[in-house]
């Protein structure tokens, strides 16, 4: 700064080379402040770059886990909805095997009271068979039995 000043004194006094000398001061000047902003925007521009870089790796990555988290959701809903199938079928397993241990029950206990109520008639009387009609108490009615 000052040698430049000295130099423009010089130029205004008449001094040819100091006034070259000082334009090519100047120009230089000039030309590192060129390459100086030159290198700020390039260096502005690769730091953009960068961001925009690392912002659609982030995006992809929050659409990656998005996708695992909806594959997720749609698997344990598949599991639900395959634990509530299973569950119903157990359930219909076990009411129809209740049903028919209530079955088998209610028939024991119609065989127990038809056992109960039917012995001694089952004794005194002989077995009589429909094809025979003059075997039975109602033969002594026929008149093709006597």
């Amino acid at each position: 700064e000052h040698a430049l000043t000295w130099l423009n004194k010089a130029a205004f006094n008449g001094v040819s080379e100091a006034e070259s000398e000082a334009i090519r001061i100047d120009e230089k000047r000039v030309r590192l402040k060129n390459e100086q902003k030159a290198q700020q925007q390039a260096a502005e521009a690769e730091r953009k770059k960068q961001e925009a870089e690392e912002l659609a790796a982030k995006k992809a990555q929050q659409q990656k886990e998005a996708r695992a988290r909806e594959a997720k959701a749609r698997a344990a809903k598949a599991a639900a909805a395959k634990n509530k199938v299973e569950t119903s079928r157990q359930q219909q397993a076990r009411l129809e095997q209740e049903k028919r241990e209530k079955e088998r029950q209610a028939k024991e206990q119609q065989a127990k009271q038809a056992a109960a109520q039917a012995p001694a008639s089952d004794a005194k009387e002989p077995v009589s068979f429909d094809s025979d009609p003059c075997q039975g108490k109602k033969a002594r009615f026929l008149s093709t039995c006597k």
